[in-house]
């Protein structure tokens, strides 16, 4: 490797620490934690093969490496892991019966920075997102999926389906962690729509919250890219 790759290297990862620091959006914020973690896992691992090469210099400079890394954590195990939540999330046993969805929705949307209303077919949440904009989701009871099975579905407006955008759109599926866009009618207008959907009879009131989060942010994200406004 010579000093050009080796340079490249650097402002690589500096381009991703400065993303990670300083990115617009939290999916890109996440997707530099997420490059950020592979190369140092693959760094960790190179490194500690090389602890037995045979030139003297090599294996110094890996165990120098380790040095350093242990003293840039300097952290206690568990230190960064999640925080435990306010609330203990509700586990399926037959002790713990699933509260009625109209309950979990009122639960959800009663939080902080949040509003909740009924509205035909189901139930609307408003949610205040990380960029401090609003996103509307919608929970909708009473469908059935293709076995017959009652699901529920979590659903978001994003913008008009332009046709130029499709091949966007399909390769932003890709990428999607949960969920995917769709295309539905609304106000005889094609709409894309971000939706998720549950088997009705085993969601559970952390998962469906999790949920609504989790569309607002990416239905909002989604909708930045494509106009630029907050209308939903």
């Amino acid at each position: 490797m010579g000093t050009d790759t080796i340079d490249r290297l650097r402002a690589a990862t500096e381009e991703a620490v400065d993303e990670l620091k300083n990115g617009k959006f939290w999916t890109d914020r996440r997707d530099a934690a997420d490059a950020l973690t592979d190369g140092a896992v693959s760094t960790a691992t190179s490194l500690k093969q090389m602890l037995d090469d045979p030139d003297t210099d090599v294996r110094t400079a890996c165990r120098q490496c380790f040095d350093r890394l242990r003293g840039a954590m300097d952290m206690p195990q568990g230190k960064y892991a999640e925080p435990a939540p306010t609330r203990a999330p509700a586990e399926r046993t037959a002790a713990t019966p699933r509260p009625p969805l109209d309950e979990m929705v009122r639960d959800v949307g009663s939080q902080s920075g949040r509003s909740f209303r009924p509205v035909q077919e189901g139930y609307e949440i408003v949610c205040k997102t990380s960029t401090g904009r609003q996103q509307k989701v919608y929970v909708r009871p009473g469908q059935t999926d293709a076995s017959g099975k009652q699901i529920v579905q979590v659903f978001s407006t994003c913008a008009h389906a332009d046709e130029h955008v499709f091949r966007w759109a399909l390769e932003t599926n890709a990428k999607l962690r949960l969920g995917a866009l769709t295309v539905t009618k609304s106000g005889g207008k094609d709409m894309f729509v971000l939706m998720n959907t549950h088997l009705e009879d085993g969601l559970m009131p952390n998962e469906l919250e999790a949920d609504v989060l989790y569309i607002a942010e990416t239905a909002d994200w989604i909708e930045q890219q494509l106009t630029g406004g907050d209308m939903h």
